[in-house]
């Protein structure tokens, strides 16, 4: 989200996608949170209802030109996945159900690498065994 609407982070998330190359992948949770955010930031008085439709729209424009590409996996697996990593490493790292969702389907993917700003997510994303992008936490 922070490639469609300016945050703190959002410049170091530009360099992230624009050094990934096309396609950057991406889960279903993220095709629900991504839009979701968008909308919330307007139900906020973050942005405007023009600054939401513009982000909404260059979101469907990169899944539309192929710069987003749809994660390959089986989505039950994920969730089954996601229970697992729930139940050794929740309490540790005080992950919420879409952090470990987005570290499930990271892995049912093969991915090696988990790009992220949250810090339970990082926590969590680490300790599987993820390398972390940026490598140190950008947050403040």
């Amino acid at each position: 989200m922070k490639s469609y609407i300016f945050e703190v982070d959002s410049p170091s998330a530009i360099s992230l996608v624009e050094e990934a190359g096309d396609p950057v992948i991406f889960s279903h949770i993220h095709g629900i949170e991504i839009p979701n955010a968008i909308r919330f930031k307007r139900f906020r008085g973050e942005i405007t209802k023009t600054q939401e439709s513009s982000a909404l729209r260059v979101y469907m424009s990169d899944i539309d030109a192929g710069r987003l590409a749809r994660a390959d996996y089986q989505l039950s697996e994920v969730f089954i996945r996601a229970e697992k990593l729930s139940a050794k490493y929740s309490a540790k790292t005080g992950s919420r159900s879409l952090d470990v969702l987005h570290v499930a389907a990271a892995i049912e993917c093969g991915c090696t690498d988990l790009a992220s700003f949250d810090e339970r997510q990082r926590k969590l994303a680490k300790l599987v065994g993820l390398k972390l992008i940026p490598s140190k936490s950008q947050s403040r």
